[in-house]
């Protein structure tokens, strides 16, 4: 009874955290902007940094004025701008959180950073790969920070599952299949939203989709060897060494007659051009196989998730709510598995289980003491956190939060953006003059997964976003 109640005091605590004590860092605390009064905002910046010292929300820009003060008043933000440009052309903001419709990541991502702002930019990263490459390098052209907001891969959760992976791996037992899933419940998001709009890049392989493909390729890349954030390891080969075996799509629908008269879930040639659920199955190549062994991996994304059945008589559908799970399979019928892993501060579960089906299970609501150790630092294809990090109530929206203050606090000091990662030996240090991030996603990785989007897409003739 006493550990339920701990965790739903966590639970409480990660969004109503406690205000730290005054500031012992050497640096003042970076002061962010915020692009749009968007829904997301509060959990991903606005909650997570009020217990940050080192990163605080001080302004917001929105179209609707009237919107933005309201939402400046609602969640204490001192500062409203008019427009987009006056909060990036700003003396008094350090870094900007971009969490505008996808199809509007790229022009305000590249105006941030020509503006010399560092951006923490919600996924998908752009409309597709192309863009994606387009932004990283006008963030090379004008030196900044642009980070990829996949908050879950910053918990402590996703690196204890790269540890028990690993650990079950040998030479003889390899990675033989992953899968991943993030399945929305029917109703939960409504017909007019922007994500089921084609101009501003919508649909669920954009929105949801983006987290199972991401996820399989963090698992094969633990399988792998050399595949490290921030290292020399060519991720466009890889990318490119990347199948398509087969993809299929569920075309959205809607009985919203505004909508239907909007005519926003059409592409350009008048048809329709949302899915509101795509499943696929691809062949990823293990990084540093010898044999160039390629993975088969599989990925469902639904932003409509109901059950088979229907209520009785009425004939109503019935949403159907699933976790967010990995599961990666070894040649002995090993199975690793993760269980909410997009929100495992509230819960999640790995559980080990063997070709015999006995079951280990395991959890991290912190830094494990398994990171630490020679096996977890060699999973931690994205970095890991030291043991003195973290409470048990962050998110993974408030360890993300922590990552990019200290990604960017590392570039002020002399490390170059391509090098805030975590360094992968002693020689690779060297590079990282001002530090580094302990975890960080590499911006090579984030064309990677626009290009399996891209993909999948094509695959299944509903075109890349364009």
């Amino acid at each position: 009874m006493a550990s339920i109640f701990s965790h739903m005091k966590n639970v409480y605590l990660s969004m109503s955290p406690p205000i730290p004590a005054p500031s012992e860092n050497d640096h003042e605390p970076l002061r962010m902007g915020i692009l749009g009064a968007a829904n997301i905002a509060p959990n991903a910046v606005i909650v997570p940094s009020k217990s940050s010292t080192g990163l605080e929300v001080t302004s917001v820009a929105a179209r609707d004025s009237k919107r933005a003060e309201e939402f400046a008043k609602s969640h204490g933000i001192a500062k409203v701008y008019g427009s987009y440009d006056a909060l990036l052309k700003a003396d008094d903001v350090d870094v900007v959180y971009n969490p505008l419709p996808n199809g509007l990541h790229l022009k305000w991502t590249t105006e941030a950073v020509m503006n010399g702002k560092d951006v923490l930019c919600e996924k998908p990263l752009a409309s597709n790969a192309q863009q994606a490459r387009e932004m990283f390098a006008v963030a090379r052209e004008h030196n900044r920070v642009v980070l990829e907001a996949f908050h879950y891969r910053f918990h402590p959760s996703l690196h204890e599952f790269a540890y028990h992976l690993r650990k079950a791996l040998t030479p003889e037992n390899p990675l033989v299949g992953v899968k991943a899933s993030m399945m929305v419940p029917g109703g939960f998001i409504k017909d007019s939203d922007i994500r089921f709009s084609y101009p501003l890049a919508g649909g669920a392989l954009m929105d949801c989709g983006v987290y199972p493909i991401s996820t399989v390729l963090y698992a094969v890349r633990v399988a792998g060897e050399g595949a490290r954030a921030g290292s020399n390891f060519d991720f466009a080969t890889w990318s490119s060494g990347i199948e398509v075996v087969n993809a299929d799509s569920v075309l959205f629908s809607t009985s919203d007659k505004k909508v239907l008269e909007a005519k926003a879930y059409l592409n350009a040639r008048g048809e329709p051009g949302i899915d509101e659920a795509t499943s696929a199955r691809l062949l990823v190549p293990v990084p540093g196989s010898p044999a160039r062994q390629k993975v088969p991996c599989e990925i469902s994304a639904s932003l409509k998730t109901y059950r088979d059945t229907k209520i009785p008589l009425l004939g109503w559908r019935v949403p159907k709510l699933s976790l967010p799970t990995v599961e990666a399979t070894l040649k002995d019928g090993t199975k690793v598995e993760l269980v909410n892993y997009i929100a495992p501060s509230i819960y999640h579960c790995i559980t080990v289980t063997s070709p015999s089906g006995q079951q280990q299970q395991y959890k991290a609501y912190t830094p494990s003491p398994n990171s630490s150790t020679d096996l977890g630092v060699t999973a931690a294809v994205d970095g890991k956190w030291e043991p003195t990090v973290g409470k048990p109530w962050w998110t993974t929206y408030r360890y993300m939060v922590e990552a990019f203050d200290l990604g960017v606090q590392a570039f002020k000091r002399g490390t170059a953006p391509m090098f805030v990662a975590p360094p992968s030996s002693a020689d690779d240090a060297k590079n990282r003059k001002g530090g580094w991030a302990p975890v960080w996603m590499d911006n090579r990785e984030s064309e990677v997964v626009m290009e399996c989007v891209d993909k999948i897409y094509e695959k299944t003739g509903l075109g890349k976003r364009i």
